[in-house]
């Protein structure tokens, strides 16, 4: 099964990463991601989510966007 959908918000706390910590903009955020669940007798037995981070980071003003 796929679910594709898209969120949004305002971060208003801070951002832990691996290079730092970085403090809440109040940035409005639009993030699109795809769930995918493999179903066996009806039940998941395996998740895996998908995210735009390169959108979201550049949204942030984190990275810039690049590409088409």
């Amino acid at each position: 099964m796929v679910v594709e959908y898209t969120g949004d918000g305002t971060r208003t706390g801070d951002l832990v990463l691996h290079a730092g910590t970085l403090p809440a903009t109040g940035r409005h955020v639009t993030v699109h991601a795809c769930d995918i669940y493999e179903i066996k007798d009806g039940k998941i037995q395996e998740g895996r989510v998908y995210l735009d981070t390169g959108g979201i980071m550049a949204q942030l003003g984190v990275t810039e966007r690049t590409g088409a």
